[in-house]
């Protein structure tokens, strides 16, 4: 579906024309008028048109004026010009700025319709031109990337798919570090026009800007964009450049990869004044020593002495290219959750309960500051399990209630049951778990399962007496009651709040 601007000055003439067409039928989505081409341009800068259709015949500006305007200023539109004169001179003028047909006044439906007909082919036409010339640009600009080209045979691609040589245009260069998701490469794009093209790999993204930008203060500005939500390091190639000097350029920035990815925090720099060096030396048998140690720290509770171990072992990963620095932290990941995690029922459970880093979190984060303060947060909840366990012995008794009572929440709680499950008398584990939480196992479970009856009643597919019964109440107005108690409202009531 296209959009359309109807101009002309007779309002009546206006009117008529905007109400005359069935415009829906004949693929047009939107309809503006405007009854001067000044306010045409203004209609065209707040809502571009696909189609313009104007009278020649105007105060002002006149119709070829206002589509010699819209030609010079680059405007994707199509024109069709409105006359009551049937003089070769018009229709030469209207050619001239590349009318794709006109009317005369008075026309017929019939005459309108095939009048769109013919612009909506060449509309096609010209989006699947478009598309190509695009799709040859992005794969031309990829390539002159990613390896080095022979520029005679640049040259020659270059004025085929850009219309202009080589030495004509010019390119700006930046790199952005970091995983970028599809999102942020479209909100770089949408807010600077002057973004030729991107090209993204795993861990970069390179920048092409027109070569008019500064590359320096768009690099600033899109490094400043990204600090607040999504800080990554960027860097930029000073001046722009033809399209034979972009592989050395981007080159140049591939190889500070390794560098913005150690930066802490992630830094804005010019990569003509950096040094880069190879992937260090590593060794593995030390780290594994390390990744012993860390465990064995934790699994006694031992805060300050993991997170010092944890700060060497990270200490040592430094200058590592991105994947292996990864792949070294993802090895202190499974051998923790392999060795402490999945050794303990109870462990596990709290884990996943806290939903604590997952594996897939270390390889999605941007640079090795966010790795480790994702590792360090993994091991300080893993931490505050043993350290509350090591603190307290019947910590393990309370968790276990809870854990039972979540996984058998559609039943009443059975103290004798539960003291049996965890090995103390029942008065005992009253006493304790009050202590522990505030509140007696009965207060307890009644919450955990008015909480989940809650949960249940957003959905409207769920009756009340299915959720009653869900919840462990087989009598629904008893369930009622304390429903009511608990949240003010019946559940009906709830339900319909939420």
């Amino acid at each position: 579906m296209y959009r359309v601007l109807l101009v002309e000055d007779e309002e009546i003439e206006l009117e008529t024309l905007r109400d005359y067409i069935d415009w829906k039928k004949n693929g047009i989505s939107r309809v503006f008028t405007a009854r001067n081409g000044r306010r045409a341009l203004e209609c065209l800068e707040e809502n571009m048109a696909d189609i313009v259709i104007t009278d020649i015949q105007m105060p002002g500006m006149s119709g070829i004026e206002l589509a010699e305007t819209i030609v010079r200023r680059g405007y994707p539109c199509k024109i069709v010009f409105l006359t009551g004169y049937d003089d070769f001179s018009y229709i030469h003028s209207a050619f001239q700025v590349n009318a794709v047909d006109y009317l005369l006044k008075p026309f017929t439906i019939e005459e309108v319709e095939a009048c769109l007909k013919k612009v909506r082919s060449e509309l096609e036409k010209s989006e699947i031109a478009d598309w190509s010339r695009k799709t040859a640009a992005k794969q031309l600009l990829e390539m002159a990337l990613r390896e080095k080209q022979e520029t005679e045979l640049l040259r020659k691609n270059f004025r085929g798919v850009f219309g202009e040589e080589l030495e004509e245009c010019r390119f700006g260069i930046i790199a952005v570090y970091g995983k970028t998701e599809e999102n942020i490469c479209s909100q770089i794009q949408e807010k600077y026009k002057g973004i030729r093209y991107i090209s993204k790999t795993e861990r970069i993204s390179i920048l092409l800007l027109a070569g008019y930008l500064s590359v320096k203060d768009t690099a600033f500005q899109i490094w400043n964009d990204l600090k607040e939500d999504a800080p990554r390091a960027v860097g930029w190639c000073s001046g722009a450049w033809t399209a034979d000097c972009l592989y050395e350029k981007a080159e140049k920035l591939r190889n500070c990869c390794v560098l913005a990815f150690h930066m802490d925090p992630p830094e804005l720099f010019c990569a003509d004044e950096k040094e880069t060096e190879g992937e260090k030396a590593y060794h593995f048998r030390e780290q594994k020593e390390r990744r012993e140690e860390i465990c064995r720290l934790v699994s006694n509770g031992k805060k300050q002495e993991t997170l010092q171990t944890m700060k060497d072992y990270f200490q040592q990963l430094k200058g590592l290219a991105p994947k292996t620095f990864a792949g070294e932290v993802y090895n202190l990941y499974m051998y923790l959750w392999n060795r402490l995690v999945l050794s303990d029922e109870l462990l596990e459970n709290w884990m996943e309960a806290e939903k604590i880093l997952r594996e897939n979190e270390i390889f999605e984060a941007n640079n090795s500051y966010q790795m480790r303060e994702k590792m360090k947060q993994y091991l300080e909840r893993m931490l505050a399990f043993f350290e509350e366990q090591n603190q307290n012995p019947n910590y393990y008794a309370v968790y276990q209630v809870k854990t039972y009572l979540q996984k058998h929440c559609s039943e009443s709680a059975d103290i004798e049951k539960l003291a049996a499950e965890v090995g103390l008398s029942p008065n005992y584990l009253r006493s304790l778990f009050k202590e522990a939480t505030g509140k007696t196992i009965l207060e307890y479970n009644t919450e955990m399962r008015l909480q989940r009856a809650a949960e249940l009643l957003k959905n409207k597919k769920n009756k009340v007496r299915e959720v009653s019964l869900a919840v462990g109440y087989e009598n629904v107005s008893y369930f009622g009651v304390v429903f009511q108690k608990r949240f003010g409202v019946t559940p009906n009531e709830y339900r319909k709040m939420v």
